[in-house]
């Protein structure tokens, strides 16, 4: 389906004109995948710093693949921000439950 419109603005002693044509498909759904970048920079900042930096990467990359209308590759470092920032929030988890441990072992120790 295609549309076309045409917007005219007349002044006495200026007359502009403003043209704009769009094309849209009927069953084409336009989706954007999710970036996750606030959750990679969370992680970089708090859980785990190279797997937060290489989720940044991703996030980016998911954001640039949807402005540029790429859906495919948008969904697939969506999909790699997402699965990076698990990993990483859960190594971070056990880094604290870890370091936790160890003080309240060492802490007992004196």
């Amino acid at each position: 389906m295609n549309a076309f419109f045409t917007t005219t603005l007349k002044h006495p002693e200026l007359t502009l004109t403003h043209s704009s044509s769009t094309t849209m498909e009927q069953g084409h759904t336009s989706s954007s995948a999710p970036s996750y970048l606030a959750w990679s920079i969370f992680n970089t900042l708090c859980c785990c710093l190279p797997l937060g930096i290489a989720a940044i990467v991703c996030s980016c990359r998911a954001q640039n693949a949807n402005a540029l209308g790429q859906g495919a590759v948008a969904q697939d470092a969506s999909k790699t921000a997402r699965t990076l920032n698990v990993i990483g929030l859960v190594c971070g988890i056990i880094l604290i439950i870890i370091f936790i441990v160890l003080k309240v072992v060492n802490s007992n120790q004196k």
